[in-house]
């Protein structure tokens, strides 16, 4: 079979290790984060800490070298049984360019999914590539946790809670304020010193109310959980 080639003023130099045969991801090293979205349903975000695969070769051209895409083969994770897609890990190789040198620099390796209702606390984890696999059980996910008023709020000063149970996130958390009618009054929780939340409910009448805040807390180096926390506020002196 006749073959043509067209020469071009690029060349690429050995990048079969690349595409022809990209490797796996490392899933070792996993970091897991749950968020709340707005319709107070939580999402799972897992991904890969400091995603990385070989990628060293280069293109060379008359104005000197460029990166080479890499691409890692596709990984899988389940959260209590429902699949992600996680994004490959995609990496830039070093090289030598026109104004100097550029690292090698990479992305990816990231997914989520909605996390299910059920009755267990733990949600379970499951990583795995064609040749890895990775398991995480988070404890305490599916429960509520109480905050202990400190001080209420008289509207010359926030209300201060306590919560002993977390290591809360330094973040202005969703508070729900549940009414007599039934109906939720929707505020925020501010962070405070040493795992407490400032809550100041201007719109609302004296009395004692029940508060639910969505919460973020660090429950491991590399994981955080959304949680509720829950407890009661006075408003007024």
């Amino acid at each position: 079979m006749r073959s043509s080639r067209l020469w071009l003023p690029v060349v690429l130099v050995s990048v079969a290790g690349c595409v022809d045969d990209p490797p796996a991801p490392v899933i070792s090293n996993l970091a897991v984060v749950m968020r709340w979205e707005a319709d107070n349903r939580r999402v799972v975000e897992v991904s890969i800490i400091d995603p990385d695969i070989p990628c060293t070769d280069v293109e060379e051209g008359y104005l000197g070298e460029s990166a080479v895409k890499c691409q890692s083969t596709p990984w899988r994770f389940e959260v209590d049984g429902i699949s992600g897609r996680p994004t490959p890990v995609t990496c830039w190789s070093a090289y030598d360019g026109l104004f100097g040198h550029v690292s090698k620099r990479c992305e990816g390796g990231k997914g989520s999914v909605s996390l299910a209702e059920s009755d267990r606390e733990e949600v379970t984890i499951v990583a795995t590539t064609d040749i890895d696999e990775t398991v995480i059980v988070v404890p305490g996910v599916r429960r509520a946790y109480a905050f202990v008023q400190e001080s209420g709020f008289d509207r010359g000063g926030p209300g201060v809670v306590r919560v002993d149970e977390l290591m809360l996130q330094q973040e202005v958390f969703p508070a729900l304020y549940s009414q007599p009618d039934g109906s939720i009054e929707h505020d925020e929780a501010f962070p405070g010193e040493a795992n407490r939340l400032q809550l100041s409910p201007y719109a609302l009448a004296n009395g004692t109310y029940d508060v639910r805040v969505l919460a973020t807390a660090r429950s491991a180096p590399n994981v955080t959980i959304a949680v509720p926390v829950e407890g009661t506020l006075t408003v007024g002196p």
